[in-house]
């Protein structure tokens, strides 16, 4: 009689122990597809998030492109205006408009004779006036013999140094 509840026991644990490990792989498994899940719920997530960026730097170049577009146009508006005026002022800068104006307008007309005066300089000033060539001279020769170092920096000075009315 002894062994039989030994018998009942272990069958009873055993049953257990099989109940339990099927349990424990169930377990697992539901663990596994849990993990799965979420990765690929990440991944999606990450997919559509770099899509968002994508697409939100499509739309700012878009944007950016169409401001160009514009400043462009303008630019171009401001060119033809800046040449239509230049050749307005250049029309009324004509000197057959000027003598127009000065004979039909203002009264005025052409001499009958010209007369020429001649004002001697003194002496004083004729001495500095050449000593001011000669000075001019002895500058350009002092140019000519400079390096080719010297014409360089000079040559980037210049380009340096902007005209008025020179840019677009």
């Amino acid at each position: 009689m002894v062994k039989r509840p030994r018998r009942e026991y272990l069958d009873h644990h055993q049953g257990g122990i099989r109940h339990n490990s099927e349990h424990k792989v169930r377990q697992k498994k539901d663990n596994n597809t849990f993990k799965l899940m979420f990765f690929y719920s990440f991944l999606l997530f990450l997919i559509g998030v770099v899509f968002i960026i994508y697409i939100n730097q499509y739309v700012q170049v878009s944007r950016l492109n169409f401001q160009v577009e514009k400043l462009e146009e303008q630019r171009d508006k401001l060119k033809t205006e800046k040449a239509y005026l230049q050749l307005e002022i250049s029309s009324l800068k004509s000197l057959r408009r000027i003598e127009k104006i000065a004979k039909d307008d203002l009264g005025m007309a052409e001499p009958d004779e010209i007369n020429y005066i001649i004002v001697e300089e003194p002496q004083d000033k004729k001495n500095k006036d050449i000593n001011l060539a000669e000075n001019k001279d002895k500058e350009i020769k002092i140019v000519k013999k400079k390096g080719i170092k010297d014409r360089i920096f000079a040559w980037f000075n210049n380009i340096s140094q902007v005209q008025a009315g020179t840019l677009d």
